[in-house]
């Protein structure tokens, strides 16, 4: 046409002329795949924020970064299925990481969705990825934020504040703030929570203590108001349902362009539209997981050891490392021994030595009842000097206790039944002493003594202690 005609005829001469265009009298719209920025947030002192993607103000033509106070909000993100609710989370789980450490953020991942959520479980900040086939892993993580919560408000109790951000405020660094991921809410509601929910305490009690839930599901319908009343973050991603929108933000008319990622969002509340920032750039998924991949390869070696504390779950085989790190366990300057861990309660079990007075360990000999020998022996060995012990070794014909004779804690060793009798003879004085002098002088003489500790192998010793009548 005459018009297209004028308008190139314009824009060779300004071309060629290098004639700069003016600048738009409006902003440009939002765009369908926005990357991921290479510059995030500096971490703020008085929150703990996840950057998520643009909105768009076209009255007061603006374009502004969409950052959530996770200290100050729960998040809920409803959308319909392949319309970016996954990848929302996964932009916030990459945000959290690219400016926290995993001392000042925790994170916990339930993914009941499509499972690409799960190859975070490597990231050093990730506790734990829970998937619907695994019961016991899910009630663990359960009895660990319930754990949590009850700690931290001990916390706070004793440092007269009466929340989390109070706290850090106080100069107190000793809680990371923690995140749960729900991914397909309805999935693990239909699964998990139909008899009792173990969520809503979370969602409801959390928030005060440093635990916010972010959440996704694909409708609200079996949501219901009791756990929206607890999200004061919320998020409408496209919904083929236009009714959605006003359910998830009341009173809302903004209606988001049919785009994977495009939503609707409150901010200072006004109603915004707004495009989600694509967490990892890729034309395929399995390029996508490999760039995913290169991400937690940079933050592991940004972060070094710093892990989070991970889901409680008792393996196969329980080493002493995962005794104390996982667990919580300590063996350092004490006669409370560490020897497992409770199935139900997940809680550490310990003998101690001062209060056992005598046990046994009975069954065939195998090399798990000669580790729990050998765990209490170390441990009593390894704090020789701030809890000493005398250790006495009354051995079977097997000689199986010879290997810690040479231990510095050990007395003597035999495998004569007359010199057991002798032990017991001596200690039964031994004892007979020191009551007299804690009566006398006071209980807190006993604390300079060394602990006596007599270890027997074999029914034969026994026997013949009890058939000794002057023992």
């Amino acid at each position: 046409t005459q018009l297209q005609a004028v308008v190139e005829k314009i824009a060779g001469y300004c071309a060629a002329a290098d004639i700069k265009p003016l600048p738009n009298i409006s902003m440009p719209a939002l765009p369908e795949v926005l990357p991921y920025p290479t510059e995030l947030s500096a971490a703020d002192e008085q929150g703990t924020f996840a950057d998520i993607g643009i909105y768009d103000d076209p009255s007061s033509q603006y374009q502004g970064k969409i950052s959530i106070d996770l200290e100050e909000n729960n998040v809920i993100a409803i959308g319909s299925t392949q319309y970016g609710k996954t990848n929302l989370m996964m932009t916030m789980i990459r945000s959290l990481a690219s400016i926290y450490t995993p001392t000042e953020v925790n994170m916990y991942i339930i993914d009941f969705g499509p499972s690409i959520i799960g190859n975070f479980k490597s990231l050093p900040h990730v506790g734990g990825v829970v998937t619907d086939k695994e019961d016991e892993k899910l009630k663990n993580l359960f009895k660990l934020l319930f754990n949590e919560i009850d700690d931290r408000k001990d916390k706070l109790l004793r440092a007269n504040v009466s929340s989390f951000k109070s706290y850090k405020e106080a100069g107190y660094t000793d809680m990371p703030m923690i995140v749960l991921f729900v991914d397909n809410f309805t999935a693990l509601k239909e699964l998990y929570l139909s008899e009792e929910d173990f969520l809503m305490p979370i969602c409801r009690n959390g928030l005060s203590v440093g635990i916010s839930v972010v959440m996704a599901n694909a409708h609200t319908q079996g949501i219901g108001y009791r756990y929206l009343s607890n999200f004061s973050k919320r998020i409408a991603l496209y919904c083929n349902d236009s009714g959605e929108y006003s359910t998830v933000i009341e009173h809302c008319r903004v209606r988001p362009k049919d785009v994977v990622g495009r939503g609707v969002i409150e901010l200072e509340k006004k109603v915004y539209e707004f495009q989600t920032y694509c967490s990892f750039a890729g034309n395929t998924e399995k390029n996508r997981v490999e760039i995913m991949d290169q991400f937690i390869s940079k933050i592991v070696k940004r972060d070094g050891n710093q892990t989070a504390r991970q889901i409680p779950m008792i393996p196969n085989v329980l080493t002493d490392r995962m005794l104390c790190t996982g667990f919580g366990a300590t063996r350092e300057n004490t006669y409370l021994v560490p020897i497992g861990v409770d199935y139900e309660s997940l809680e550490v079990v310990s003998i101690d030595l001062l209060m056992a007075g005598a046990f046994a360990t009975m069954g065939k000999e195998t090399p798990e009842s000669k580790m729990f020998l050998k765990t209490i022996l170390t441990q009593l060995q390894t704090n020789l000097f701030a809890s000493p012990t005398e250790l006495y070794l009354v051995d079977s014909l097997t000689r199986s206790l010879k290997q810690y004779q040479k231990l510095g804690i050990t007395e003597d060793y035999t495998i004569d039944p007359s010199e057991f009798i002798e032990y017991v003879n001596s200690i039964h004085a031994e004892m007979k002493n020191r009551y007299e002098r804690a009566n006398e002088e006071g209980i807190e003489i006993l604390e300079d003594l060394p602990l006596k500790l007599v270890v027997v192998n074999g029914c034969e010793q026994i026997n013949a202690l009890c058939k000794n009548t002057s023992a």
